[in-house]
């Protein structure tokens, strides 16, 4: 019962939920097996298809403990396959006593992941992402500063709760509210495929749709992360961090990044030093779809505008603002410094450009705190600074 339409007949057929299954076939299955007797063989033997997303996600969130509490380290090789593999062994127990329980019992046990903070309560790992979030809108959207928020409250690392498990390819609602308002608009939908979305983004208080996700990862427009995917992912989120807040070590009296030799090339380095003691960041993670190119993104955003309806939507005009910010920086860039669109990012001559760029969103989220997500996710991404890459400078990963 994939189509929205069709929300009618599953509630009849599986008022309180069914398996995860996707096909005729799955959906046999799944009643031919008792669900206590495949939880019980995913203790013993390596899962598949979606069992195999469940058991991931089982082994991430047990990563999440052991990295809190000190036990997991990814510092060498060794020392990440050990962690990969005792993180496996658990969830494995864990997959077992749940199959014990359910055989025992009327329905098997759930399982919570809470973790402590510096004063010893208990705080479920859902909570922490949402409380990192709303730090984080609180904050405008600037990591660095809800990351140091968020440290001082809980004294806790919130790279282990805002990393997902899974990653959009399009992005699309994970929201009930998010949801009900893409059936409601699926003439923005097909006009604009790749950012309908952005046009009214998930807010941090609205309730998580899981059959909204999980159709997602069945049609695609999402993918699950594995164990290993996701800490390159959390690698690249901490690697971001440090360099942003690097970056504004050295910005002169004005705000503005400072371009002298010595400041480039401390930049320079310090970004080779993250990217080898954070395996993952500024690169592509291995085994993902790739996802929609931000150019495409930007380039069908620029089109808003020509759509009456778009234009009424939340987030519109903040991004249509935005957009002739960046097309006025654009001009300056190629007229002044004859700067291409392609070097605009990582031009040493436009970095006042991209300093004023990010002063205009902040004003922009300020005014209208939708446009904050499409800031972080998209427009604000282009102008991360680059610098060179890293393969002209002789370095090999």
């Amino acid at each position: 019962f994939k189509e929205p339409s069709q929300d009618w007949i599953r509630e009849i057929v599986l008022p309180f939920g069914g398996d995860e299954a996707s096909t005729i076939g799955e959906i046999v299955d799944s009643f031919g097996t008792p669900s206590w007797l495949r939880k019980f063989a995913l203790a013993f033997q390596r899962p598949t298809g979606d069992q195999q997303r469940l058991f991931g996600n089982t082994v991430i969130d047990v990563l999440k403990v052991m990295i809190e509490t000190g036990e997991a380290s990814f510092t060498t090789y060794e020392e990440a396959e050990a962690a990969f593999r005792k993180a496996e062994s658990e969830a494995g127990k864990i997959y077992g006593i749940r199959a014990m329980s359910q055989f025992l019992g009327p329905t098997g046990g759930a399982v919570r992941f809470d973790v402590r903070d510096e004063n010893g309560q208990a705080w479920a790992f859902q909570t922490l992402s949402s409380e990192y979030r709303a730090m984080l809108e609180a904050a405008q959207w600037d990591h660095d500063v809800a990351f140091r928020d968020f440290v001082e409250r809980f004294g806790l690392d919130p790279s282990l709760y805002y990393t997902a498990k899974s990653r959009p390819v399009v992005r699309r609602s994970v929201t009930e509210p998010g949801f009900d308002w893409q059936r409601e608009h699926p003439d923005l939908f097909e006009q604009f495929p790749l950012t309908a979305y952005y046009a009214n983004p998930d807010a941090i208080e609205d309730e998580f749709d899981y059959s909204a996700y999980v159709q997602q990862l069945r049609e695609g427009s999402r993918q699950s992360l594995s164990p290993d995917q996701w800490v390159e992912e959390r690698n690249d989120f901490l690697g971001r961090i440090a360099y942003e807040k690097a970056r504004q070590q050295v910005m002169d009296h004005t705000g503005t990044l400072r371009t002298d030799e010595p400041a480039v090339t401390w930049l320079r380095n310090y970004r080779f030093q993250l990217q080898v003691a954070y395996p993952g960041f500024d690169r592509v993670t291995v085994g993902l779809t790739e996802q929609v190119p931000r150019e495409d993104l930007i380039a069908e955003m620029e089109t808003w505008v020509d759509s009456p309806a778009m234009m009424q939507t939340p987030t519109a005009y903040a991004v249509t603002q935005y957009l002739r910010a960046r097309s006025q920086a654009l001009a300056d860039a190629e007229a002044r410094h004859g700067i291409s669109p392609q070097g605009f990012a990582v031009a040493k001559s436009t970095r006042y450009l991209r300093d004023w760029l990010r002063k205009v969103a902040q004003s922009l989220v300020l005014s209208n705190p939708e446009f904050g997500p499409v800031w972080e996710q998209v427009l604000g991404r282009e102008i991360e600074e680059q610098d060179e890459p890293l393969e002209l400078l002789g370095v090999n990963f």
